[in-house]
């Protein structure tokens, strides 16, 4: 795969890459000392890492933007962080789960629901750690990654972090699988293990988060991977609190500088063309919504002239089922693989 160089000389790869940011920056560095032989390919590997974490973009509020961030985008995947025992059959307003998800279900519409979608529910039951569903509702599509987060006390994980970290990196790499279903190319997120974190782990949750996406990233398929650098526009990473928040944006930048430096870039290097012409498609894609969100209100607004009941699209030339609530035919359709 695309990363895997980077952890061949580690028995468990997932708890070096994710390990404090000062064990990311050695093992890099031990990693282009040990391809130095091989001065064609030293750094292919590096150069992809860096331009993923480019990639991504940090913002101030919860999950919604509130209270003074950017609003969901379209073409923008959410992630609902909640748990596996909240997807069950019963009525989703009447279901214990935390506020952040509350306010996205109300976003959605979806609050007043009987239940989640019969795909949602079935795959938590056989214990999948995140499952896509589109939306739509009122006239709007909403993609939603829903993950679950294993409920454990603090004292569960352990004196060390290892095993929590070992988590968080495995969720993110099911949340890039889900994401390769989409036709998304924004991934809108709190960071994983945010609220699930245990007190004495929590001052380097910005270096577990970080080395969580590389190594979740680290861990998909090479073609996957690949997916996932074309697809992947911006991931828009949304912190609450206004300190962690100023914690995160050192912590990414310690993270960006010390990847110039093991590539050997004197400065931030600027956009090659893969990354030019990756901008551009988001353009194109954005464009291509808008067209087909003007049709389906045009064809909406003719139905009502005509009275004819309107089927709503989910913006792939698609019918939904009149609920909106069943994204099996986005979810289904198209895979990693």
């Amino acid at each position: 795969a695309r990363f895997k160089p980077l952890a061949t000389r580690c028995r468990s790869p997932l708890l070096v890459v994710c390990g404090h940011p000062t064990d990311l920056f050695n093992m890099l560095a031990d990693h282009r000392s040990s391809k130095a032989s091989k001065p064609e390919t030293v750094n292919t590997e590096l150069k992809d890492m860096y331009w993923f974490v480019r990639r991504i973009a940090l913002a101030k509020g919860n999950i919604l933007g509130a209270p003074n961030g950017p609003p969901p985008q379209p073409l923008q995947a959410l992630v609902d962080l909640t748990s596996t025992s909240l997807f069950s059959s019963g009525p989703v307003a009447s279901q214990h789960k935390s506020a952040a998800s509350s306010e996205l279900y109300r976003h959605v519409g979806i609050d007043g629901d009987p239940h989640f979608p019969g795909h949602v529910v079935l795959a938590f039951k056989h214990n999948v750690d995140a499952r896509y569903n589109l939306y739509q509702r009122n006239g709007k599509q909403h993609h939603i990654i829903h993950v679950a987060f294993p409920h454990r006390e603090d004292h569960e994980w352990g004196e060390d972090q290892a095993e929590f970290m070992h988590e968080v990196a495995a969720l993110y790499k099911t949340v890039f699988k889900e994401f390769c279903t989409t036709r998304c190319d924004r991934l809108r997120l709190v960071p994983i293990g945010r609220d699930h974190c245990p007190e004495r782990f929590r001052d380097n949750m910005p270096g577990i988060t970080y080395g969580g996406l590389v190594a979740g990233l680290n861990e998909l398929t090479a073609d996957e991977q690949d997916k996932i650098m074309k697809q992947l526009f911006s991931l828009d990473l949304f912190i609450p609190d206004s300190d962690e928040a100023k914690m995160y944006e050192v912590s990414l930048g310690n993270v960006l500088a010390h990847l110039e430096d093991l590539n050997g870039w004197t400065a931030p290097p600027l956009e090659g063309g893969a990354e030019e012409a990756r901008r551009e498609k988001h353009e194109r894609l954005l464009e291509e919504y808008r067209r087909e969100v003007e049709r389906a209100q045009a064809q909406a607004a003719k139905s009502s002239r005509d009275g004819r009941r309107s089927v709503p699209y989910d913006g792939g030339g698609r019918p939904l089922s009149p609920t909106g609530t069943e994204g099996k035919a986005e979810a289904g359709a198209r895979s990693c693989a």
